[in-house]
């Protein structure tokens, strides 16, 4: 039977790397990645991760399959995303203060990064501080602020 003092590492409180340690900024518990893949993603539908399985059926490489995974168990020996772990890269102090519509309403949200999907057109990536989450919104659902 476990003990309940000791984390399931069997560590006491405050002893364990793993258990012990915040999720960073800007980085979700559970990531995603390939069996081949040199990043690691917050989100299982980011583009970058598609593109870069594109990119390796286009080379004959194989296609691996996009395997969730915690966090600490990647995020020292493989690089995070530059789309959707762009909040943690440029780190929270360096983020603008926007308003994105959602439901119908102006909520407050911290601006990340923007790219170009076609023509004219772009996503912003954005991360809301209270739910410690990030979502792209179209250039018409955003607005800057001071």
């Amino acid at each position: 039977m476990p003990n309940p003092e000791r984390c399931h590492h069997d560590f006491l409180p405050g002893q364990c790397y793993i258990c012990g340690k915040e999720v960073p900024f800007g980085i979700y518990a559970t990531v995603y990645k390939t069996k081949g893949g040199s990043v690691f993603h917050n989100l299982r539908d980011c583009a970058y991760l598609y593109s870069g399985q594109n990119f390796a059926t286009s080379r004959g490489k194989e296609n691996h399959p996009i395997n969730p995974t915690p966090w600490h168990s990647v995020f020292n020996s493989i690089g995070a995303c530059e789309w959707c772990c762009a909040a943690h890269n440029v780190g929270r102090e360096d983020l603008k203060r926007c308003q994105v519509i959602t439901d119908g309403k102006w909520v407050d949200a911290l601006w990340v990064r923007d790219r170009q999907v076609g023509h004219g057109w772009q996503e912003h990536l954005v991360y809301f501080e209270s739910t410690k989450t990030i979502a792209i919104f179209k250039s018409k659902d955003i607005k800057l602020t001071k």
